[in-house]
């Protein structure tokens, strides 16, 4: 069967069942956002996250961006498990034909997220693409005295978000739709330079916070967690972002078009049983499948590297 037909989802889960290996004691199963392995008092956490400029590049975006962006996506996988990033390594694949400056901005973005978060870039590996097309990939190490799992999710507990949603659906409507992208210049910079979710590291000590993930794939990220834990997520209110309402009114853009679009939010999704008014109450998990928003049952939405966006 293609890639194309079983989808991203399903791929990854028959990889992760039939080769991928479990780390004996760990609190992370192979199904997590990262991989912990005990060292000492701590858990040392590893990640790899990457793309390729074809498939993640907007047309306006500058190189630095590009590099600074898939960076910030593979550090908020480590911060969601309770993980301090502290090295960051890239491997990249480049067109020989570039300029040497091309390349330079490429990595000064992987550079200046490292120094966002006071984190140390190690450096890693350069490669001729063999193509026009350029393609990174970014492994970091974090660590950590405790780390988050992304189960169980609890009937009953409260669903939190880390920071508001929907700035990373703006680009791809504004790309999509032949908007002038100069005219959103300001929310397309805060799309392309996302601040890494590292505050979420001072509220897993100070509240109980039972379950978390990063939302990396938009809506999807948070029904792969759901899905594996057997639960539903009933919306109290979609935290929008005041630029993406200013947004939604300005372009006739609607709600489904934000929930479907959103790609890289650079959020963190946990649960808790706890009232934290330092971060934004998205709902509560209940009994059922898939997400609840407005009466609506969503059971398939956001990023597949497979078959594009989906939803229901």
């Amino acid at each position: 069967m293609k890639l194309s037909l079983l989808g991203e989802e399903k791929v990854v889960r028959k990889i992760l069942e039939e080769f991928v290996d479990s780390v004996h004691g760990s609190s992370l199963s192979k199904y997590d956002d990262a991989i912990a392995y005990p060292v000492g008092d701590v858990w040392v956490l590893v990640n790899i996250d990457g793309t390729s400029a074809k498939a993640s590049k907007y047309p306006w975006q500058p190189w630095d961006s590009f590099g600074y962006r898939v960076a910030c996506s593979a550090t908020a996988d480590i911060i969601a498990k309770g993980g301090k990033p502290i090295l960051i390594a890239a491997s990249l694949g480049v067109p020989k034909s570039w300029e040497v400056d091309l390349l330079m901005n490429l990595i000064r973005g992987i550079k200046n997220l490292s120094k966002s978060i006071n984190a140390l870039y190690c450096g890693g590996d350069l490669n001729s693409s063999g193509s026009n097309e350029a393609w990174i990939d970014v492994a970091v190490i974090g660590v950590a005295h405790k780390v988050v799992p992304n189960t169980p999710l609890k009937v009953g507990d409260k669903a939190y978000v880390s920071k508001c949603l929907g700035i990373s659906a703006i680009p791809y409507i504004v790309y999509s739709k032949k908007l002038d992208y100069r005219v959103w210049e300001d929310v397309l910079s805060k799309a392309m330079y996302p601040h890494p979710p590292i505050e979420f590291l001072d509220v897993i000590k100070k509240y109980t916070v039972t379950a978390s993930t990063d939302i990396s794939d938009g809506m999807g990220s948070i029904l792969r967690v759901l899905n594996l834990n057997n639960v539903s997520l009933k919306v109290k209110e979609l935290p929008l972002c005041d630029e993406v309402i200013e947004f939604m009114r300005e372009t006739k853009a609607d709600l489904t078009d934000i929930i479907k679009y959103m790609g890289e939010e650079v959020v963190v999704f946990f649960t808790s049983n706890e009232v934290i008014n330092t971060c934004h109450e998205l709902g509560v998990i209940t009994r059922g499948t898939g997400i609840v928003i407005n009466s609506k049952r969503i059971t398939e939405v956001g990023w597949d590297n497979f078959k594009g966006f989906v939803d229901n």
